[in-house]
């Protein structure tokens, strides 16, 4: 078999962003990443979503924090980066 996974595309993870946004909009979506690319994509992805959500909601915008965590890939330790994103209200921005 193939194991030679595609990368993730940004377009729809900003959608995956979006839809977890909207079904829980007391909470956050969290990501994961492991490598400089699958954090590329995953910053893409929230910069998109961003974007569409500032315009779909007209008075909220999206951020993130993100803080290291240790992933096991292939029976090796590595560090991972786990992104939270999280509306709020405009109001609060400074």
């Amino acid at each position: 078999g193939n194991d030679e996974k595609k990368p993730t595309d940004p377009v729809g993870l900003s959608r995956s962003i979006l839809h977890v946004l909207k079904e829980n909009p007391e909470g956050y979506c969290k990501l994961t990443s492991v490598g400089a690319k699958a954090l590329q994509i995953t910053m893409s992805a929230y910069r998109l979503a961003s974007v569409a959500y500032s315009a779909r909601t007209k008075g909220s915008v999206l951020v993130i924090t993100q803080s290291e965590y240790t992933a096991t890939i292939a029976n090796n330790k590595t560090k991972g980066v786990c992104t939270r994103v999280f509306p709020i209200p405009v109001t609060f921005q400074v």
